[in-house]
């Protein structure tokens, strides 16, 4: 084991200043963040009714949202034109409910920004979330990263990703962790 004295040596052969004061700050305590207490049945309402101030639905971290409810959101959707980004990081979300999104996108061109990032949403998934925005041209930016089911997209899925990009133009923010780095998106 070296002693204070050696490490002095190596420090001066390295031309690095030792220091013999090295204290470590105190840990700082930060209170845990409240749950997001935002009420799915109220959203739906506002939705509904086209509420102007209802511009940004954040669901976060809101477990055990019924997929019927998630259904009845997504078609509300369709037809709202008030409501410009959407929130539902870490929500259980899974194919099946994100394919009703899809549905969604298909005629919804104010929805501007999808957050997904840790669901359970697999490649296959994200390609036809940016495929459903085709006709509308309204999402901007898509955070999928982080999805509990496969961490990277898989060669295929970013091969294909990166052939598609340059065809949504309206898409200029994206998202998500890639593994592989042997494309261009030209």
């Amino acid at each position: 084991m070296a002693t204070a004295d050696d490490i002095i040596d190596i420090a001066d052969i390295l031309g690095v200043t030792f220091q013999d004061d090295c204290v470590a700050a105190a840990l700082k305590f930060f209170p845990a963040e409240a749950p997001n207490d935002t009420n799915i049945d109220e959203v739906i309402k506002k939705a509904q009714e086209n509420d102007c101030e209802l511009m940004e639905i954040n669901l976060n971290n809101i477990k055990h949202i019924s997929k019927q409810k998630w259904e009845t959101l997504f078609n509300v959707l369709k037809d709202n034109n008030t409501v410009e980004a959407v929130s539902a990081a870490n929500c259980d979300l899974n194919d099946s409910i994100v394919k009703m999104l899809c549905d969604c996108l298909e005629s919804n061109s104010t929805i501007k920004q999808l957050n997904l990032e840790s669901n359970s949403v697999t490649g296959k998934m994200v390609l036809d979330i940016i495929k459903s925005t085709a006709n509308t041209k309204g999402l901007e930016e898509l955070k999928i990263a982080n999805q509990y089911n496969n961490m990277y997209l898989g060669s295929a899925i970013e091969y294909a990703l990166a052939e598609m990009i340059p065809k949504y133009p309206h898409l200029v923010k994206l998202g998500v962790r890639l593994e592989f780095r042997d494309f261009s998106f030209n």
